[in-house]
C-alpha cells in the first residue's frame, strides 16, 4: 500500500481530493470510491489516464496505476467517510456526531 500512497502524494492528489474529508475540495472525496457502483479498476484507470472535467490526465506507468488502485482499495476497506457525520473539536480532532 505504501507504493500507492507515494503515487498519491507525488502527484498531489490530496490537493484536489479528500480522504476521510481531509484534503482539497475541487474533486470528490475518494475514501470509498472503489465501492461505488460501476467503479471498476478499468473505469478508475480511465479517469486517471484520460482526465475528466477539471482533472488533468496523468501519465502514470502501469505499475504506478496498479499501486494507486491498491492504495484506493485499501482506503476503501478502512471504513466509510461522510464528512457531514463528523464534527471538528476545538483541539482540531474529529468525532462522530451523535
Amino acid at each position: 500500500m505504501s507504493a500507492g500512497k507515494e503515487v498519491w502524494q507525488r502527484n498531489n492528489c490530496h490537493t484536489c481530493h479528500q480522504m476521510y474529508g481531509l484534503g482539497g475540495y475541487l474533486g470528490p472525496d475518494l475514501t470509498n470510491i472503489m465501492s461505488k457502483p460501476g467503479r471498476t479498476d478499468a473505469y478508475i484507470k480511465g479517469i486517471i489516464t484520460s482526465g475528466v472535467k477539471q482533472m488533468p490526465a496523468f501519465q502514470l506507468s502501469d505499475k504506478e496505476l496498479t499501486d494507486l488502485l491498491f492504495f484506493l482499495k485499501a482506503m476503501n476497506e478502512t471504513g466509510t467517510a461522510n464528512p457531514t457525520d463528523y464534527q471538528i473539536n476545538i483541539n482540531g480532532t474529529y468525532t462522530l456526531k451523535k
